[in-house]
């Protein structure tokens, strides 16, 4: 059984990036296969966390980076393979 709440942050990670990537967004719309899953998954796990020390006023600036920096890895990642997919 799938677990609901994973596919919701998913497909909400997809959007995201969608967002953030929008010369890929047609491909990120019809992306499939667990490699993309993951990264979407990672990407809304990633967000989520970066948006709550971002809310934080004295949040430590090393965990801001680390957030902004772990979503440019995935970013990356994402448009890789996305490109090799061409």
């Amino acid at each position: 059984m799938v677990d609901r709440e994973e596919e919701r942050e998913r497909e909400l990670g997809r959007k995201k990036l969608m967002l953030r990537m929008p010369a890929f967004r047609d491909q990120l719309r019809h992306a499939s296969g667990e490699r993309m899953e993951a990264l979407f998954l990672a990407y809304e796990r990633a967000s989520v966390h970066q948006d709550r020390i971002r809310s934080q006023k004295h949040a430590p600036a090393q965990w801001k980076a680390y957030y902004e920096e772990v979503s440019g890895e995935i970013e990356e990642s994402v448009g890789r393979f996305l490109s090799d997919q061409k």
